[in-house]
């Protein structure tokens, strides 16, 4: 009841948790993000790397069959 007496007043500005809608963002928003974003970029960095190695084993395993015919062309 004195709550919402005083909120009636002209130069009352309220409690900051009762604000419909508050401005800016606090530390432990932040925080949160800033963890969820690193979590998805471990996990893209292992999937990342998988496919570079895929791709390796897949070019040495193609250089290894153009050397084996350009052998057999010069033989």
């Amino acid at each position: 009841m004195a709550f919402n007496l005083l909120s009636n007043k002209k130069g009352f500005k309220g409690n900051i948790l009762n604000a419909p809608f508050s401005k800016g963002f606090i530390l432990v928003e932040i925080l949160i993000v800033i963890a969820i974003i690193g979590a998805l970029t471990a996990i893209a960095a292992s999937g990342i790397s998988a496919l570079v190695e895929t791709f390796k084993f897949k070019s040495t395993i193609r250089e290894i069959g153009t050397t084996v015919l350009v052998a057999r062309l010069k033989a």
